[in-house]
């Protein structure tokens, strides 16, 4: 858990620094994209990394009810902030991807450390 969380501070550090040239580099000149959607979606991208890991652990778990409540969860503040933030669209997009995908692993996340490492079973959710 510790590498997803570091990850995402170095990669949202990276995006940021290097994600606009990087962008142009392999999109075209033409797409220009600031340095905060650039971090947003690297750090984004890295929590939907680490919640693709939880998820297999959670369904070897057999746990699949808490992966419905892990997306819901991150589904309220995503929706919260791209219906109510005054940023344009881009921006926004971007940040609603990290705040779902960051939200919904902290749920994983907090999920797998309540089943402790126990045996997946057939009757528990």
């Amino acid at each position: 858990m510790a590498v997803t969380l570091g990850g995402s501070a170095a990669t949202a550090g990276l995006g940021a620094t290097l994600g606009p040239a990087l962008v142009g580099l392999v999109f075209g000149r033409e797409l220009e994209l600031a340095a905060g959607p650039t971090a947003a979606v690297a750090a984004g991208t890295v929590f939907a990394i680490g919640s693709l890991v939880l998820t297999v652990l959670l369904l070897a778990r057999s746990r699949p009810v808490a992966l419905l409540r892990g997306w819901a969860a991150g589904l309220v503040p995503a929706a919260a902030f791209f219906a109510l933030a005054p940023v344009a669209v881009l921006p926004r997009t971007a940040t609603t991807f990290l705040v779902l995908e960051a939200v919904a692993w902290c749920w994983f996340a907090g999920e797998d450390l309540r089943a402790g490492g126990a045996e997946p079973r057939p009757d528990r959710a």
